[in-house]
């Protein structure tokens, strides 16, 4: 039987990934996901954007051999393991943006504004500014709120000036 040499191991591979994707294995560790160089290249882009961003809008971004399938299962699994979290507008298009802190696969903490640009059309986390409290009549139970605000974000405001 012939035996086939082994080129790396797996401590080589994980050394020449270099020290820009450490981090990005770690987020990727710290939500019991196993990174791939596909993982970490959707979750690179989302670190790399202050913005929510859309499938379609991540599949321009990405390299060809991404196919929507994969894309569509890396989202839903980081959505899943509370990297991300939906960004609903009234489009009816789904946005996903980074989760800042403390959510996981079973409870998100991103109970905070939306804002959507009428000018450039982003739409962005506002992670300071909170969803008010609402009090609902009896009998009804609360399940979950989100606010999206439309208006010109500072950028579009500087530069119409």
């Amino acid at each position: 039987m012939m035996e086939i040499p082994v080129l790396f191991s797996i401590f080589e591979i994980e050394e020449s990934l270099g020290v820009e994707e450490a981090p990005l294995k770690d987020m990727l560790r710290g939500t019991g996901l196993r990174y791939t160089k596909q993982r970490g290249e959707v979750l690179q882009l989302f670190r790399e954007h202050d913005t929510a961003l859309t499938q379609a809008e991540l599949e321009k971004m990405l390299p060809s051999q991404f196919d929507r399938i994969t894309l569509y299962r890396i989202l839903r699994s980081f959505e899943a393991s509370g990297l991300l979290h939906k960004v609903l507008d009234d489009s009816g298009t789904t946005r996903f943006a980074l989760c800042r802190t403390g959510c996981s696969e079973h409870e998100h903490h991103d109970e905070h504004v939306h804002f959507r640009c009428s000018s450039c059309s982003k739409t962005l986390c506002l992670p300071e500014v909170a969803i008010p409290d609402v009090k609902l009549p009896k009998g009804y139970v609360f399940g979950d709120a989100k606010l999206l605000i439309d208006g010109i974000c500072p950028e579009c405001v500087i530069s119409s000036n």
